[in-house]
């Protein structure tokens, strides 16, 4: 009788230990966070795409290589609509670290969604172009406002 309540006893130990390494494994994985400052306000009409690049130099060409088509969930802003479309992994200032500027791209959603994205970057077809510093995102108040 009492080696029926030993072996219980452990396979209760053994499940209570088990359990106990599994939250601390869980809750010491890694959690990517996600930098939800930046609001986009697009007061126009008409739908549009917001983009950004931190690869920030010429003005005639777009510099990012993501098709912001692939997913309008995120990307694309209905008219009126106040959105946080872009939104880093860390924090925008780990993003500036890098780069002292950052282009933001705006485009009309229709064209962007009826013509190549290849035709779209090769002629430029960008409805308004944003170069922020991290002073300027503070100074507007972490908001982007179009046009």
């Amino acid at each position: 009788m009492q080696d029926i309540n030993v072996m219980e006893t452990f396979k209760i130990m053994r499940t209570i230990t088990i359990f106990a390494l599994l939250i601390l494994i869980i809750t010491s994985c890694r959690k990517d966070y996600y930098d939800t400052r930046l609001n986009f306000v697009n007061n126009s009409d008409s739908s549009i795409y917001v983009i950004s690049s931190d690869f920030y130099k010429d003005t005639v060409y777009v510099y990012v290589n993501y098709y912001p088509g692939n997913d309008p969930n995120q990307f694309k802003i209905e008219p009126h609509e106040t959105k946080i479309p872009i939104m880093p992994i860390g924090s925008w200032e780990r993003i500036y670290e890098e780069e002292d500027t950052i282009a933001f791209y705006v485009f009309d959603a229709q064209i962007l969604e009826t013509i190549p994205w290849d035709t779209i970057k090769s002629k430029y077809l960008v409805l308004k172009r944003y170069d922020l510093t991290f002073e300027d995102l503070v100074r507007q108040n972490w908001t982007i406002t179009y046009p």
